[in-house]
């Protein structure tokens, strides 16, 4: 099973005593670092996202297994969250913030059956998902309205509609079991792509 080693972007409910002057300008400067943290964290996930989705793609392109279609689905994933952390990142740089980089974690799973695959790229997207509503939420409180609201409608959206996909795809996949089923599932994919 993949170890996805999922960032934690939650706040952690410290109280903040900064009282907003009268015409809601000034913000307290550990709430907007805040919220700059809980960018850059998200920036770390999906830079993750991107090299897990990458390594699962070129799995199922090897010569020996040979699944094109979820190979397919897996590099539109990871070119997914490279965009997505590029937007960020540029997002960051235009307020002039320090991005704060982590190491990746080395993926130890060298093997995945399509069901295993699609599960955890579920639970993946399923703490992102935990992880933007927690930032939309700061944003709100910070009266970032711009910006909390492109999260809402860009990524929270976009982000619900990828797991209903995903999850679409992972009932699909456990129903055809191993060996043919597995191709036919691919066949079909790739016909539908």
């Amino acid at each position: 099973i993949l170890s996805m080693n999922f960032l934690n972007l939650s706040n952690n409910n410290s109280k903040m005593n900064c009282t907003p002057s009268r015409n809601n300008m000034n913000i307290c400067p550990r709430q907007s670092n805040n919220a700059d943290s809980s960018i850059n964290k998200l920036i770390n996930t999906y830079l993750y996202g991107f090299y897990a989705y990458l390594i699962i793609s070129m799995y199922f392109k090897k010569k020996n297994i040979c699944l094109f279609g979820v190979s397919n689905i897996f590099q539109s994933l990871s070119n997914q969250k490279k965009n997505l952390a590029q937007e960020l990142i540029d997002y960051q740089n235009s307020k002039n913030v320090n991005i704060q980089y982590e190491n990746i974690n080395v993926i130890k799973t060298a093997s995945w059956s399509i069901s295993q695959a699609l599960k955890n790229a579920i639970d993946f997207e399923q703490s992102i998902s935990k992880d933007l509503n927690n930032i939309y939420k700061n944003l709100q409180t910070l009266n970032k309205t711009d910006f909390s609201n492109f999260i809402q409608k860009i990524l929270i959206s976009s982000n619900s509609d990828l797991l209903q996909e995903l999850e679409k795809l992972h009932t699909q996949s456990k129903r055809c079991g191993n060996g043919a089923g597995e191709f036919m599932f691919d066949q079909n994919l790739l016909k539908n792509n």
